[in-house]
This record gives C-alpha cells, structure tokens and sequence, in this order.
C-alpha cells in the first residue's frame, strides 16, 4: 500500500486502485483474485466466499464474506468474544489483503475527518451446529 501526507493528511492507496472504479466492477476484480488465489493454493479451495456490494447515502462498502467453515476450525476463539480463533486470523489475513490493494483511504490524524472509496471487512457466516 502506497502512503503519502498531504498538507496534514494520510493518503494510502492499494497498488490495484484506479479512481474512478465502481464498487460493482472492484467486487468483480476482488472475485477474480480470490479465484487466482484459490487455483495458486494460496487460499484453501474449500473456503467457500461471497463478495458482497452494499451502497448506503455516503459510499458503500465490499465485504467477503466466509461460508462452509469446516467445523473443527471456529473462526472466532470460544473462550473470548469477538476475537480471532488462529485460522480465522490466518484467513483474516489472506483475504484482507486482496480488497485493500483497490482502496483509497484519506484521513486527518489530529481531526476525526476520514475518506474511503469503500471500506471493506471479511466477515463470517458461521451455521450454528
């Protein structure tokens, strides 16, 4: 990721991102790179992912969403709420990678000013057993 300051502020950018990209058209590369990844063995094959555009009145957002989790590999450590089991890290980890290199995030560190072309998250959708 490509960060500059300017006049105050932080910009970074993915090496993938081109301004002007719809959020339809970035989900579409984000599809194509988990599919390359997923032939690479990169990402395990089993790993079943949706991409997901949502638009709301100021922007929108990308999510990958992870579905078919095998049932011996939680995401998410039982023992503590809302944090990362290791293989829900390691897929954190080799998902994130692939949405940031299309986002533009712009902030002003000392303010609460932020601006993105999309934010973006992997989220789980993990069936109750």
């Amino acid at each position: 990721m490509k960060e500059i300051t300017y006049r105050g502020h932080r910009i970074r950018t993915g090496e993938k991102y081109q301004p002007g990209q719809d959020a339809k058209q970035i989900a579409q590369f984000i599809r194509r790179n988990i599919a390359r990844a997923k032939r690479d063995g990169t990402i395990p094959k089993a790993l079943h992912t949706t991409v997901l555009v949502r638009r709301y009145a100021n922007g929108c957002s990308i999510d990958i969403v992870v579905r078919g989790l095998p049932q011996d590999a939680p995401p998410f450590d039982s023992n503590v709420e809302a944090q990362y089991s290791d293989y829900g890290m390691g897929i954190n980890e080799l998902l994130s990678p692939i949405y940031e290199s299309y986002q533009r995030t712009e902030d002003n560190s000392p303010g609460d000013y932020r601006s993105s072309n999309f934010l973006g998250f992997v989220k789980w959708q993990v069936v109750p057993a």
